[in-house]
């Protein structure tokens, strides 16, 4: 395993150790999640924002979880995040089927 791996590895470790207190409370009320993926031009900063806003403004009592992917958030860069995307989806994949897994 590489180090870059290792890290990974230890990042989702960490997701889910501080999911699971959340876990524990959100099955004491209604089961459901909200998964945002931002699109093209979000920042990661801006992708927070927007999910904590469409928790507020739909009034949501479940768990909301962000999946970001690398996008450079500008507009030029369209065509260089549309090849990362790509790249995006076998993660993405692996992140919702241990979502699933979860729930």
């Amino acid at each position: 395993m590489f180090l870059g791996e290792a890290r990974v590895v230890f990042q989702l470790r960490t997701f889910f150790k501080k999911i699971d207190i959340q876990l524990e409370l959100w099955m004491q009320n209604a089961r459901e999640v909200l998964l945002y993926i931002h699109g093209y031009t979000v920042s990661y900063d801006s992708a927070l924002r927007r999910a904590a806003q469409l928790k507020n403004d739909l009034e949501f009592g479940g768990l909301v979880i962000l999946y970001s992917w690398p996008t450079m958030g500008q507009p030029l860069a369209y065509h260089r995040d549309g090849r990362v995307i790509k790249r995006t989806v076998q993660f993405l994949h692996e992140f919702i089927t241990i979502i699933l897994g979860e729930v």
